[in-house]
């Protein structure tokens, strides 16, 4: 299955994850399944809440970072990352944009992510 890493994972983390975990890995990603929507929402609601309530995107995307990161999901991490930094300079237009991408992101993820439970 390791062969079959999409793109925007760094496959030597993911590995060392699966390998470190092993059979606390697959509980631990049911958690990152189902936490993950839950922050990609939280980010959508506080930029549609007015005015756009920056700190709390700030909070989600910080922790989608993190727990991307640590998977070795680096687009992911990446997004996030940016989406972070978005929300601490108030750059309200270019939120919408990264959500889009990191959402998809995570839809791209979700399958491959499915075969280790």
């Amino acid at each position: 299955m390791m062969e079959n890493l999409p793109n925007g994972v760094d496959h030597p983390t993911f590995k060392e994850m699966v390998e470190i975990m092993e059979e606390e890995f697959a509980p631990l990603l049911q958690t990152y399944l189902d936490d993950t929507p839950a922050l990609l929402t939280q980010i959508r609601s506080a930029t549609s809440s007015t005015p756009a309530d920056f700190e709390a995107l700030a909070a989600a995307a910080h922790q989608l970072k993190s727990t991307s990161g640590s998977l070795g999901f680096t687009e992911l991490e990446g997004l996030a990352r940016t989406l972070e930094r978005t929300a601490q300079s108030a750059d309200e237009a270019a939120v919408n944009p990264l959500l889009e991408r990191a959402e998809d992101c995570f839809k791209q993820l979700t399958p491959f992510l499915q075969g280790y439970l």
